[in-house]
């Protein structure tokens, strides 16, 4: 995340980590134990939706394999839950364009919502089978092996 967002969104997201938040959250490291990327998954109460969560990956990685390896292993987890029919995802800017390349469609856009200069993109994707048997053969090409939990 560029410095000039850091401030405003780092206090959010504090708040995030230091609440009861209902959502699985997984921490990618490198073998040194440096952090590269992290991100979780929310359920709805019924299971119809399922809610990406505060994605991050670390300067020089935003752009690479742990940015996909975070991404495929959230989808692979979220299409093993078979009541989930929709993905949603709050976007910037920033990471607008990595979503619409997973198939993730704009709903919404608000300018400067989460701070001046950086936007707020309310975007969705449909997980029918079509989308759910994508999201395994990707996470199979990748070589990288699923997160841990689910159903």
């Amino acid at each position: 995340m560029p410095s000039q967002y850091r401030d405003p969104i780092l206090g959010t997201f504090r708040v995030f980590l230091d609440g009861d938040r209902p959502s699985d959250y997984w921490v990618f490291r490198t073998p040194g134990d440096a952090v590269v990327a992290c991100g979780g998954v929310h359920l709805s109460p019924h299971r119809s939706l399922a809610t990406l969560t505060w994605g991050f990956c670390a300067d020089g990685f935003a752009r690479g394999p742990s940015a996909d390896a975070l991404m495929l292993c959230r989808l692979h987890y979220i299409a093993g839950f078979s009541d989930v029919a929709t993905i949603r995802v709050d976007a910037t800017q920033l990471s607008r364009t990595l979503y619409q390349s997973y198939g993730f469609a704009e709903c919404d856009y608000v300018a400067d919502r989460y701070c001046p200069g950086l936007d707020w993109y309310d975007m969705a994707m449909e997980l029918d089978s079509g989308t759910r048997l994508q999201i395994a053969i990707s996470l199979e090409a990748s070589g990288q092996p699923p997160i841990d939990g689910g159903p």
